[in-house]
């Protein structure tokens, strides 16, 4: 549903849809744009991404991705490309379900802002 290009251009991540895959849950895979080939299937937990938001740090050592379930996952991002969790953030439901899609950081890497479907809003994280 949704790519992201690393900064220095060697991998991208893809959201994954459809089902085949032996995870839990569907994947973020990250491929190696020099070779064509599938680096990781990265598992982000119970629950799958959004059906948009997936977005590299300026920097490319971190990896932001949606779930549906009014979460964004945090990755840290190895220097090879591959993936593991740093964090989750919880978006606020307090008005009701989040299907939280696209993403975005401000210049300065440290606002993150995240689209909020169900409440016709932006949420914004500090």
């Amino acid at each position: 549903m949704a790519v992201a290009v690393r900064p220095d251009q060697k991998t991208a991540a893809a959201l994954v849809t459809g089902g085949g895959y032996p995870l839990p849950t569907l994947p973020i895979v990250i491929v190696d744009l020099t070779t064509g080939t599938v680096k990781q299937q990265f598992n982000r937990g119970k629950t799958n991404g959004a059906y948009d938001g997936v977005l590299y740090s300026k920097d490319g050592t971190q990896l932001y991705s949606s779930q549906d379930n009014g979460r964004v996952v945090v990755a840290n991002v190895a220097p090879d490309g591959t993936l593991s969790v740093n964090t989750t953030i919880l978006l606020p439901t307090t008005s009701g379900a989040v299907n939280n899609g696209s993403l975005a950081l401000a210049a300065d890497g440290k606002t993150l802002y995240v689209v909020l479907n169900m409440r016709n809003s932006v949420g914004v994280r500090a």
